[in-house]
């Protein structure tokens, strides 16, 4: 920008959502005058505002009704425990043996249906030299 004046008009505009933000997050937290000193505001512009809900992580479980949260290592250990292949453990879980491999080799924590969940805590909970079901 050539304007600084509009450059400090903006970061100014920036700063001030920023703070909005901040004191949302940490309103109910303190009283009203000492978050207003942190985040640089008078008492009037905090305003009687309710923050809005937080948004919900795409990892939160409680987000999707009727889905689990699992470990990958989890998934792999219980089927290495049962001497399990991929594909004879998909079938005991109910699901394709390219999803159990997306679940084995995911970085994050993946997503399974609470049915698939249950099934693969069975398994989990089973005696390790009880025959496979």
């Amino acid at each position: 920008m050539n304007n600084p004046e509009l450059w400090f008009q903006g970061f100014e505009e920036g700063r001030r959502a920023t703070a909005r933000a901040v004191a949302a997050k940490l309103r109910g937290t303190m009283p009203n005058e000492e978050l207003a000193a942190l985040v640089g505001f008078g008492l009037d512009e905090l305003g009687d505002e309710e923050p809005a809900a937080p948004a919900r992580s795409r990892y939160d479980h409680a987000a999707v009704p009727g889905l689990r949260l699992l470990e990958p290592s989890f998934v792999r250990a219980v089927r290495a425990a049962r001497r399990l292949t991929q594909p004879e453990f998909a079938s005991m879980v109910g699901v394709n043996a390219r999803t159990v491999c997306e679940w084995e080799t995911s970085p994050v924590p993946v997503r399974v249906k609470t049915a698939s969940f249950d099934r693969i805590a069975a398994l989990a909970a089973a005696r390790k030299d009880a025959p496979a079901e």
